[in-house]
């Protein structure tokens, strides 16, 4: 979109006319589409420069010229600042003839957000919010109303709420500073889907300038040596010599701490990554064993380490790796606190302590500690396994290290994709079939990785949506129930009770979101952060309402004793039980159902008001999966892509996922699944193993089949350590 518009911006002027006109918002918005269009082709067809002459066309098409596009522009300009001007007027003016007005605040709160209702409908880029908003209604993208809708701004109008009387026109002002930030924002959103990114034409990706290439050591650059795979790097600097003896001493000590690092990486299981690697493409997993690698590296003894679930994202494979790793640095004199549910790790301690025995208030007690005592838990298979005639095929797939591979993923069953850490599963799922899919049932979403087509049942699926463990929200008043949207319900019941009635309060009394009935001290927050300056934050509980987050009237209104807080306070648990009581109560049953799939996806534990920053990325992923398990049954044909779901789960809870993934699979959804537990493999209709190996050495499909046949595949490591498991 860029250099399209860099291309329009070439011509103008080119084309004279006389008494330029301003076009109107809706064809100005197809012109602009109709230009990146044809500015694709150009690139595509690598046409001249100087052959700009195709964007001309276009606007004779629509029956204007390159003159009318920058009157339009030029007036746009004008009619924003005279906009602005009215709206300062108007405000200004309202404020002086209300003053005597009872409710003048809110008239004039009202009146600011009216005005600018109407300045909003009067900019260029309209017609693109509306249909952003009807693209976001038709795909479910994460994106909130108030991002998209004027009438529902989230903006903060509380600095109008005290002494308006003081600094009015400063007031006005910041408030016509954030609502240009706002429309500022918009912008961006709606140009996002007309940029991309591309490797740069002068260093070709390689990041270093060519001066920096002409430095060799054993015939290769450092830019060649960036891009090989650890495990060939490592090889390499085993066969290297340098034939100055000058240089052999000095030589010989650098050589030895490279080949020792090098080692290290490979130990962890990550011979399979290149040195140019970008640090936010790792995992979770891959990043905490690069800082075990760096550990190993440094010689640092009387050392305390704690490991949170090491093993995240790594194959049974390469579990024994680093077992021997953690050996490795207890040995040399240091403490190793490992958080871990796999088995092997926890056989490989020399002392265990089990928390438990539940998990949230249910727990949190020394259940044992001693001696590693672990017993082998497993689920029985499944009865049958379903059947497919419908899939999608990923044809050509030759994203980072995949070879070329063709792909069939079968539609309404479990499918698990398997294969070693760094064999290219991410890459196929995440990298390929979530990004293309988009594109083609949306026309939306980033640039696939790099395949010739998909093919197959496309039409069949209404959507496609992936299960990632990214926050479900950032901001500290998120949480798990706002995100369901039960506590809309929650909120509604309350303001339903008789005193509530009396008193005026509303279902927006009861949100710590918006003033009116949250803590006005704290902001809904329940803590009051206090800045000390060159040192750490400090957070102390709200003197105003005790970490309650509420008015005292809020807090008064009462449903069974109980009052938003305590509700709040409530385990998921708890509140099912509690409102399931009131079987009488509409709105209790709709509260119930609506927090029943938290409870199927084994969370029954946290808090309804639990901050969504204090959940874990497994708990994330299964909200989010609860969130879809709670929707309606007619939103059929839906693709739902986890990327490792047992992340953090103990044994006793896979069970509870994969009754949840039945339960899609039942409503007419199909699931695919990266992983490497061997008890959801067991459980799939289908399994897609890549490898054999990580990095170069991978990327081929080793098996497709159920998992029964999985087990006689020799050259699959995953069949291998499957036959192991279910002796």
């Amino acid at each position: 979109m860029a250099s399209t518009v860099v291309a329009i911006a070439t011509l103008l002027g080119s084309v004279a006319c006389s008494g330029p006109r301003v076009i109107p918002d809706n064809i100005l918005i197809d012109i602009f589409h109709d230009a990146y269009i044809a500015n694709a082709y150009i690139d595509e067809c690598n046409i001249n420069s100087d052959s700009l002459y195709i964007y001309e066309p276009i606007f004779e098409r629509y029956g204007y010229t390159m003159d009318d596009l920058q009157h339009t522009i030029m007036t746009f300009t004008e009619r924003k600042s005279a906009m602005l001007s009215d709206l300062m007027h108007e405000v200004n003016s309202r404020i002086d003839a209300e003053s005597k007005v009872e409710n003048r605040k809110m008239i004039i709160l009202d009146t600011i957000d009216n005005i600018a209702k109407r300045a909003y409908t009067r900019t260029i880029y309209s017609d693109t919010l509306i249909r952003v908003k009807h693209m976001r209604d038709t795909t479910k993208l994460r994106i909130t109303i108030s991002d998209l809708i004027p009438a529902e701004y989230s903006v903060s109008f509380d600095y109008l709420i005290d002494s308006l009387d003081e600094n009015r026109n400063s007031r006005i002002e910041a408030y016509l500073l954030t609502y240009d930030t706002v429309q500022t924002l918009r912008h961006t959103m709606m140009l996002s889907r007309y940029r991309g990114k591309a490797i740069c034409p002068d260093c070709l990706g390689k990041r270093l300038r060519k001066e920096a290439e002409y430095v060799l050591v054993g015939g290769k650059s450092i830019t060649e040596l960036n891009q090989m795979p650890i495990t060939q790097l490592a090889e390499w600097f085993e066969q290297l010599a340098m034939g100055n003896r000058q240089l052999d001493e000095a030589f010989g000590i650098l050589l030895t701490e490279i080949r020792s690092r090098l080692q290290f990486m490979q130990d962890v299981g990550l011979g399979y990554l290149t040195l140019n690697r970008m640090s936010s493409t790792l995992s979770g997993g891959e990043g905490q064993r690069i800082n075990l690698a760096k550990s190993l590296g440094s010689s640092l003894v009387g050392s305390l380490y704690v490991l949170d679930e090491p093993s995240i994202g790594l194959h049974p494979r390469d579990t024994q790796r680093l077992i021997h790793v953690l050996k490795q640095l207890r040995d040399l004199g240091n403490t190793i606190v490992v958080v871990e549910h796999d088995d092997e790790i926890q056989k490989a301690a020399d002392y265990s302590i089990e928390i438990g025995p539940k998990a949230g208030r249910h727990g949190g007690e020394l259940v044992y500690a001693g001696a590693p005592k672990i017993e082998k838990f497993t689920y029985s298979l499944p009865p049958y396994r379903r059947t497919w005639n419908n899939y999608i095929e990923v044809i050509g797939a030759t994203e980072n290290n995949l070879k070329n591979i063709d792909v069939r993923i079968p539609l309404g069953v479990m499918t698990c994709i398997t294969g070693v850490s760094g064999s290219g599963k991410s890459s196929l799922a995440k990298g390929i079939l979530y990004p293309a899919l988009r594109r083609l049932l949306f026309d939306t979403g980033q640039k696939p990785g790099d395949h010739d087509s998909l093919e197959g049942d496309v039409a069949m699926l209404r959507s496609v949506e992936i299960v990632d463990q990214n926050p479900i929200g950032k901001s500290s008043r998120s949480n798990p129930v706002t995100y369901l949207k039960a506590y809309d319900e929650i909120r509604k019941l309350y303001a339903d009770q008789p005193q509530a009635v009396h008193t005026g309060l509303t279902a927006a009394s009861f949100s710590f979101n918006v003033a009116g009935g949250r803590c006005e001290e704290c902001q809904g927050e329940g803590t009051i952060k206090v800045s000390m300056q060159f040192m750490a934050d400090v957070e102390l509980i709200c003197d105003a309402c005790h970490g309650k987050r509420f008015k005292d009237e809020v807090l008064e209104i009462k449903y069974r004793g109980k009052s938003i807080y305590d509700t709040l306070e409530m385990s998921v648990d708890d509140a099912i039980k509690f409102f399931s009581e009131d079987k009488s109560n509409a709105t209790c049953r709709r509260i119930v159902e609506r927090l029943q799939p938290l409870q199927d996806v084994g969370l029954g534990y946290i808090r309804l008001g639990q901050s969504s920053s204090t959940l874990s990325g497994g708990e994330s992923q299964r909200v989010k999966l609860a969130s879809f398990l709670s929707k309606d049954n007619d939103t059929k044909q839906i693709m739902f892509i986890f990327d490792e779901p047992t992340t953090g789960l103990h044994f006793h809870d896979i069970n509870r996922l994969l009754r949840a993934f039945n339960a899609l699979i039942a409503n007419g959804h199909t699931i695919v699944i990266v992983e490497h537990n061997m008890e959801v493999i067991k459980c799939a209709d289908w399994v897609i193993d890549l490898g054999p190996e990580a990095g170069d050495k991978g990327g081929n499909i080793v098996f497709e089949g159920t998992p029964q046949e999985l087990e006689k595949c020799e050259e699959s490591h995953t069949g291998r350590f499957l036959k192991e498991h279910n002796r």
